[in-house]
């Protein structure tokens, strides 16, 4: 009998404690963090295609790696998009996403958001070879 009064004393302070517990900042998961994500992909295509279509080797690829505080502001962003050189498409996303919010959370969370932009083939750049000249004018 002594025991079942144990577990009952033990349940209540659960149950007291658990309700204090929904309170505090739980960790983020990675549903917000896609969220987040999702609502934010605009703002990183916006960037890809106004910097990235002259870049011949583009992949249409791109990770944005971040360190969110625990108040859920972006401390840290860093970029990585293989086949792109110009570094004017990497400020402009670090840019944004120094702006972006994440819910509160119980401490730093570093988070990976990728992204994936198909590249429209008629709009990559086509360097013309150096030696070649230009194309013949039809006569008329």
């Amino acid at each position: 009998m002594r025991t079942l009064a144990q577990l009952v004393a033990l349940m209540a302070i659960a149950g007291a404690s658990g309700t204090a517990l929904a309170d505090q900042p739980h960790l983020l998961s990675t549903a917000e963090a896609n969220l987040v994500a999702s609502s934010k992909a605009a703002q990183v295509k916006q960037c890809y295609f106004r910097h990235v279509l002259v870049e011949r080797r583009a992949t249409g690829s791109v990770r944005v790696d971040l360190d969110v505080r625990a108040d859920g502001g972006v401390a840290r962003a860093r970029v990585q998009a293989p086949g792109v050189v110009r570094r004017a498409f990497e400020r402009c996303v670090v840019a944004r996403a120094l702006t972006w919010r994440f819910p509160a959370s119980a401490e730093w969370t570093e988070v990976r958001m990728p992204f994936y932009f198909g590249i429209p083939v008629r709009l990559r750049a086509r360097p013309r070879p150096l030696d070649a000249s230009p194309p013949p004018r039809p006569a008329s």
